[in-house]
């Protein structure tokens, strides 16, 4: 218990000296949850203040001092900060949460604004209470009747809630009148990926056949990237249909080693496949990403490779492909934390992956630079940044991360181990 306790005080230090971005939050969030909500011991004196501080005020659920940092930010920080810290704002109440954005922001800015407060307003909006009722207690939080949101927020919201209310049993089908969007676009050429993500995830929670069928599509206009979050849930939801064997057919029928990496990730993490048959599957797309992806953009092959690596449990494989494709350090065990991949494993056995993407010198990293991991730069030397890599999988494996508010696997109740 102590060495877990001792890494989310390293990690926290870190995050407290280089800043914490989207990719990071909910390693901060489970590495003040190890620290039963505190964190003020962690940094008495931090280095970096952007809103870092005001980030973790709101994972330890410090209403008062959330508001009283936000105050001190200039308003476009502010904004961006809010932005980043929504999802913790939700997870400890969402009426509060519409408060401190409420009193830290003009009324003109929230409404303008294409995303700012949808996922507060997804958790005001329960199947068992009116949407009219919903509806007005968030207006009336925000300032009165008056208030109306830009044309993409209200897109983003009809998705958003199809896929909610498609994972609750609440939508009668793929004739449903919250699919119409969908219906009217099939591919999603029209739309935002977000709003693609979200369509696909409630078209799969429907329909399990169409979802994948969806899928395939919506990988024309889309990319794989963009898509990979609700790919999972898609390739989740076909797998307790009895359809993991079309997930498996869709690796090997993918024109591009992206897109085939993309459905091997959401095969492995569906758990249509296991062990051994995704190593057989991984190493061949290693070498496809080699040979058709330009130099230094490997990555975008490799993320999805590791990850599904790491959910099969192929360990002995992991350093050498990290090796092969120069994988940053911060880079992959941030990625394996977010897969779920280490819940209930043993962090020691995956060191050695550290150490050999570790071995890497930065000027050789295939994408993802230092400055996207705060973490990274506030850890400072090499010594440091070995522990706060051991320190990330040692939080990975105490327990299941526990999904951020208006993440897929939240909107739709899926855990992130695979079994």
């Amino acid at each position: 218990m102590n060495a877990i306790l001792d890494s989310a005080r390293g990690l926290l230090i870190a995050m407290r000296r280089g800043g914490i971005e989207a990719r990071s939050l909910p390693l901060a969030a489970e590495a003040v949850a190890a620290l039963g909500g505190g964190h003020s011991d962690a940094a008495r004196e931090p280095v970096c203040d952007d809103g870092t501080s005001l980030v973790l005020a709101a994972a330890a659920g410090e209403r008062e001092r959330v508001v009283e940092l936000a105050a001190r930010l200039p308003l476009l920080v502010r904004r961006s900060v809010l932005m980043l810290t929504e999802p913790l704002l939700a997870r400890v109440d969402p009426a509060w949460g519409w408060e401190v954005i409420g009193g830290a922001l003009p009324l003109a800015m929230i409404e303008a604004h294409g995303s700012l407060g949808l996922i507060l307003e997804a958790h005001q909006d329960r199947p068992e209470r009116a949407e009219a009722e919903a509806e007005a207690e968030t207006r009336t939080s925000l300032g009165g009747t008056g208030f109306k949101r830009c044309p993409e927020y209200e897109r983003q919201r009809a998705a958003d809630r199809a896929a909610r209310h498609a994972a609750q049993g609440l939508l009668q089908g793929l004739d449903d009148p919250a699919l119409e969007r969908f219906r009217k676009d099939p591919d999603a050429g029209s739309m935002f990926f977000t709003e693609a993500s979200a369509y696909l995830a409630a078209v799969a929670a429907v329909d399990p056949d169409e979802g994948l069928s969806a899928a395939r599509r919506m990988l024309q206009v889309h990319s794989p990237a963009d898509l990979q979050d609700a790919i999972r849930v898609a390739a989740r939801y076909a797998v307790r249909a009895g359809l993991g064997g079309r997930v498996v057919e869709a690796i090997g029928a993918s024109e591009f080693v992206s897109e085939a990496a993309c459905w091997l990730d959401a095969a492995a993490a569906a758990g249509a496949l296991k062990g051994r048959d995704v190593v057989e599957r991984a190493l061949p797309l290693v070498e496809r990403a080699l040979d058709e992806l330009d130099p230094g953009r490997e990555w975008i092959a490799g993320i999805p490779v590791v990850r599904a690596l790491a959910l099969g449990g192929a360990l002995g494989e992991q350093a050498d492909v990290v090796r092969r494709l120069s994988m940053p350090a911060p880079l992959w065990v941030t990625e394996v934390f977010w897969a779920g991949a280490l819940v209930g494993r043993d962090p020691e056995g995956l060191f050695p992956v550290v150490d050999a993407a570790l071995a890497i010198p930065e000027s050789e990293w295939c994408g993802g630079q230092s400055g996207d991991f705060g973490w990274w730069l506030g850890a400072g030397d090499d010594g440091s940044r070995a522990a706060c890599c051991r320190s990330v999988l040692r939080l990975g494996a105490v327990g299941a991360v526990r999904p951020l508010p208006g993440s897929f696997e939240e909107i739709v109740g899926a855990t992130w181990s695979v079994g």
